[in-house]
């Protein structure tokens, strides 16, 4: 259940089997604590971890789990403890130095030589040493070796486009761009002839829907930190029935398709614990289907984050994403899509579906001024005093998750001009 992707089923068994055993094992600890991090659930993720941390014993996958959750929760200092005391038993491994190399800011020389060796030795075909260069080409940019890092990220994203099986063909990148626009064009008239649910949504949903790294998960963080707001992460519940919907060949829904998809929405955000009068969803992907989510919850707002498209590009060449994102490891796809998603937003325009657009470069210049007239926008109660990072205290689920708790400051504008 949970790798066909039903959390809440494998939540069940998992509880069930806990149950039957009577207790806690270390066993279900790990499975409770990783599947909770899915969940969003961080509390009961918590309390699984702090039951295999009293005993002072750690394994790679515990590690792995701790350093997820803790930074998470703004406690890297904590999770690189504990990283550093497992490392100290499997000195060689990848996947632990590649988590060394990205939260660890007093690395040694002596780490990142490790690191380095440890990367060279594996097999290209090892989605490990993509994952350690990519950390790697992080890090080198970070200190000021830019011909590094741009060296060690063409690399770490040559191997993703061959792990993952990437095409970057003219003519592939043309297929691309094509389907996503067919897909939000259709998702306009689907919008268009569908019936509505005759029950609106009583909670305001909000859709963040810029393009990865334009600075959405900080402004999720702040929003949600203002009163009777939840943060529901990048949930994406609706887009398997959406996207399916769309890229249909010949899609033949049922008259109460989006009724069926709200109350299936509704019952996912009752039982992820989503119970605030606001609920904030950031996935990305949501952008493609926006007039059916907004057709689906009456009430829903979208922002649509923007920032320099430069800084926007640099930062996903440098960082690996998952499958679900093929544009991210070529600059001319990163680029059509960049285009791909302005032509989509002018036409949303044009058919009348109202997004909001909200510039992150000018949020960090003016960060009071932009965050109150946005909160106006999507009536929330605005709070200054949630720009502090001290104050954004929930878990933040992103690789974000350290840049969101740091003081808000403008990006430096030759930042993308060092790697031109």
């Amino acid at each position: 259940a949970w790798q066909g992707g039903d959390l809440y089923a494998a939540d069940d068994a998992l509880k069930t089997l806990i149950k039957v055993q009577g207790d806690h094992t270390p066993a279900t600890d790990l499975m409770t604590a990783q599947l909770c991090l899915d969940l969003l659930e961080f509390d009961r993720a918590r309390a699984a971890l702090d039951r295999l941390l009293a005993n002072g014993k750690t394994t790679p996958g515990l590690v792995k789990t701790a350093v997820r959750l803790l930074t998470w929760q703004g406690e890297t200092p904590l999770a690189l403890q504990i990283l550093e005391r497992q490392l100290g038993q499997t000195p060689h491994a990848a996947d632990l130095l590649a988590l060394s190399v990205t939260h660890d800011p007093n690395l040694t020389p002596a780490r990142l030589e490790s690191a380095e060796n440890v990367m060279s030795a594996l097999a290209d075909s090892d989605e490990m040493k993509t994952r350690l260069l990519f950390a790697l080409a992080r890090y080198s940019d970070k200190i000021g070796d830019h011909e590094k890092a741009w060296s060690q990220a063409t690399q770490a994203n040559q191997f993703s486009t061959q792990q993952n099986g990437f095409n970057y063909t003219d003519e592939a990148r043309s297929a691309f761009q094509k389907q996503l626009k067919n897909r939000a064009g259709r998702a306009v008239v689907f919008a268009n002839t569908l019936s509505a649910p005759e029950t609106p949504t009583e909670q305001n949903m909000i859709y963040l829907v810029g393009a990865p790294r334009t600075g959405s998960s900080l402004l999720q963080s702040i929003l949600s930190a203002l009163p009777d707001v939840d943060s529901a992460g990048e949930r994406g519940a609706m887009l398997p029935y959406l996207n399916g919907l769309c890229d249909a060949v010949s899609p033949t829904p049922a008259d109460d398709f989006l009724t069926q998809v709200q109350q299936a929405d509704l019952s996912g955000l009752k039982r992820g614990g989503f119970t605030a009068e606001t609920v904030i969803d950031k996935t990305t992907h949501n952008f493609f289907i926006l007039p059916l989510l907004a057709r689906t919850h009456a009430n829903a707002k979208f922002v649509n984050v923007v920032r320099r498209p430069q800084d926007v590009a640099i930062s996903m060449f440098l960082h690996e994403f998952p499958s679900a994102f093929p544009e991210t490891c070529d600059l001319q796809t990163i680029a059509d899509t960049l285009h791909t998603r302005t032509d989509i937003a002018a036409m949303y325009d044009e058919a009348d579906v109202e997004t909001i657009a909200h510039n992150h470069d000018a949020f960090c210049l003016e960060p009071s001024k932009i965050g109150g007239a946005l909160s106006e926008k999507l009536s929330l109660d605005w709070s200054a005093d949630k720009l502090a990072p001290e104050n954004r205290n929930s878990a933040v689920p992103t690789f974000s998750a350290g840049q969101v708790r740091k003081p808000i400051k403008p990006s430096p504008a030759d930042h993308w001009k060092r790697f031109e």
